[in-house]
């Protein structure tokens, strides 16, 4: 998928991706929810529902669906999965305190050389 081929584009995905990860620690339920799409719960029902979620916003990221796009659109969530922990769960500096216009250009980076 390449930017021309989304409604969205590698820009106004990392600009989304930024707001909600660079909120506030004090406000951290867009860190708490992607840390809760990771963390097995030992019923298999709710892991599929889990796996599900991430499946379809892999699919959003990569609408031609061929197996290339999905794969980078899942590294761009995994992307956004460990920034979520390195911020919530580990407080590592100097991205625990990076906000919104501080994780916007290098998300834009590694979007746009991922499905850009």
């Amino acid at each position: 998928m390449r930017a021309e081929a989304t409604a969205t584009g590698p820009g106004k995905i990392a600009a989304r991706l930024a707001h909600r990860l660079g909120g506030s620690l004090d406000d951290r339920r867009h860190l708490d929810a992607l840390l809760l799409l990771i963390r097995s719960s030992g019923d298999e029902r709710i892991d599929e529902l889990r796996r599900d979620v991430l499946r379809s916003l892999s699919e959003k990221l990569a609408p031609d669906g061929t197996d290339d796009a999905l794969l980078r659109a899942q590294i761009v969530l995994a992307t956004a999965v460990g920034i979520s922990l390195l911020k919530a769960a580990l407080g590592l500096e100097p991205i625990a305190s990076a906000g919104e216009d501080d994780l916007r250009e290098p998300l834009e980076d590694a979007t746009r050389a991922l499905i850009g």
